[in-house]
């Protein structure tokens, strides 16, 4: 995340969502802005990790309880849902589109890093150009 904000400020081009919103609202990322941003996301990332550490003691303690099955689909559901709401419906087409991909690639066998790299080249060459 934070490697995103630094190219913001370096190459003045955005890379995620957050640094586009980010940029949107500062306008140019100067140096200083930088900073603050950059001790922002260790702060954050510090206290996530404390929080995770928790979540994941109470979660491997009561993992047997669980149907694994229910909270799969609880969780595809919350994300699906969430993504809606946040971008709209061609979100989601996204999303199950990029979804397919994944399952495509896992069940034909073939290495996801293959995939990432028929994602990741177009994008690249458009931020190119």
């Amino acid at each position: 995340m934070s490697l995103s904000f630094v190219t913001a400020y370096s190459i003045k081009k955005t890379r995620t969502g957050s640094a586009a919103a980010v940029q949107e609202i500062l306008g140019k990322i100067n140096g200083w802005e930088l900073v603050v941003i950059l001790i922002a996301v260790v702060i954050s990332g510090i206290i996530s990790f404390f929080i995770g550490v928790k979540i994941a003691r109470v979660f491997s303690r009561n993992i047997n309880k669980m149907d694994y099955g229910r909270v799969s689909w609880g969780i595809i559901s919350l994300l699906f849902v969430v993504n809606l709401v946040l971008s709209n419906w061609i979100g989601a087409i996204v999303l199950v589109t990029g979804s397919a991909l994944g399952v495509f690639c896992i069940l034909s066998g073939s290495r996801r890093i293959n995939l990432m790299g028929c994602l990741l080249i177009p994008s690249i060459i458009y931020y190119l150009v």
